[in-house]
């Protein structure tokens, strides 16, 4: 008996002190925790967007890299702002690692994933953690199309301050729409309806298929019309030359333009209603080329040259404020297309709020005219949906469900901007 009492009190010691071990593997673990996702998760779109904490031990570590050494993110000095670097192992696309900075432990952070299984790395000083997510296409018949939209010429140049600049619409094209369909799963998720959002046109590549097509009028004569009859110029076009009741469009207008002498836009529209959102390519020199790029881009402090591009960054004159509202005027005007009407709640995508729609991929505000400091928002102050608009999105078709609800309505002819 006294020698099964010894054996019992043993395995007592064993069991607790494995017990002891185990957490504290999980407590090292966490040095790099990502709270908004566990590791297994499948998820049914390509872009996955991660928020956490870096623990204190981490980012006191001498050895991490501070933002003002991370020469391609120009801003002032930050006091507790670090940089953490997440890469897909199993991943060869461009954007395979994301480099953002942390505002005292706290970071959100980017990841395009591959079909399958996702082996993603945090690193940030010394700390490193890994996690494992899953992508599986939507499965839906009912896409977001986008679709860059031409004069009779075909010239698909945009406006840039830039002499080198690649003129690849496409691959911004991708890179914002890839966003959009992200911050519409994330914020859906915050508000307690899951990561609904909606499917994109995807080729072999994953890459979101731009549809170049083109209008039977000159840009003179384009430059003469007003928002409504742009936008019905562009809505008939798509109808007609690609058809598809089973599609919201967004269309990008190729053929606007910023008039430097008379120092006015061109052509330039932003409209949504029906199944159609159109928005200009006015702005589209600052969206980031690929998803690896949207940090740099959403703190790039690079005044906009007014000379060369219109400067529509909602009074901030740098060129991450341009990037953040046109490419938030596009969801707010596909949101019409959804059916949304406009909102009273000033951090909405569909008020005003999306001039601030880099917040949802960022944990600051960058220098500008209107903060001559990095700011830190609170998550009140974070772009959002309504949560009226919420629960008409919920129960809408495109965003990954077979039932509609009786609140859903039409938006009828009716158009909003």
């Amino acid at each position: 008996m006294k020698m099964q009492d010894a054996f019992r009190k043993g395995g007592t010691l064993f069991t607790t002190l494995a017990l002891a071990f185990t957490l504290t593997t999980a407590l090292k673990a966490q040095d790099i925790q990502v709270q908004n996702l566990s590791s297994g998760t499948t998820l049914s779109y390509p872009v996955v967007l991660l928020t956490g904490e870096v623990s204190q031990s981490a980012i006191n570590h001498p050895s991490l890299v501070t933002s003002e050494q991370m020469t391609w993110v120009e801003r002032a000095k930050c006091d507790r702002q670090y940089s953490l670097r997440v890469t897909n192992l199993s991943s060869k696309l461009p954007s395979r690692t994301y480099q953002t900075t942390m505002f005292r432990g706290e970071f959100k952070a980017l990841v395009e994933l591959v079909p399958g299984a996702n082996r993603l790395r945090f690193e940030a000083g010394n700390k490193t953690n890994e996690i494992t997510l899953h992508y599986q296409r939507i499965a839906s018949n009912l896409k977001v199309r986008l679709v860059y939209i031409t004069d009779k010429t075909g010239n698909t140049r945009y406006d840039s301050q830039f002499e080198a600049d690649p003129q690849d619409y496409s691959s911004r094209i991708d890179t914002a729409a890839k966003l959009m369909q992200t911050f519409l799963a994330e914020r859906m998720y915050t508000l307690g309806y899951g990561r609904k959002t909606f499917g994109l046109e995807l080729d072999p590549k994953g890459k979101v298929v731009v549809h170049t097509i083109r209008l039977p009028h000159t840009a003179a004569h384009l430059n003469r019309c007003n928002k409504n009859e742009l936008w019905t110029l562009c809505n008939a076009a798509v109808q007609k030359q690609l058809g598809g009741k089973d599609y919201k469009n967004l269309v990008i207008t190729a053929f606007s333009r910023y008039d430097t002498v008379n120092k006015r836009p061109l052509a330039h529209t932003a409209l949504g209603g029906m199944s159609t959102g159109v928005i200009s390519n006015l702005g589209m020199c600052s969206w980031p080329r690929h998803i690896g790029d949207v940090a740099r881009a959403f703190s790039d402090t690079t005044p906009i040259c007014e000379g060369k591009v219109y400067n529509d960054s909602s009074y901030r004159n740098t060129l991450w404020g341009l990037a953040a509202t046109t490419i938030g005027a596009g969801i707010h005007e596909l949101g019409h297309a959804f059916g949304l009407d406009h909102s009273s709640d000033p951090h909405c995508i569909m008020s005003r709020g999306f001039d601030a729609f880099h917040r949802a991929f960022m944990v600051d505000d960058a220098p500008s005219d209107r903060n001559w400091v990095t700011i830190h928002f609170s998550e009140a102050e974070n772009v959002t949906i309504q949560s009226g608009a919420a629960h008409l999105l919920a129960s809408n078709p495109w965003l990954k469900t077979q039932e509609l609800s009786r609140y859903a309505r039409r938006s009828g002819t009716a158009l909003a901007w």
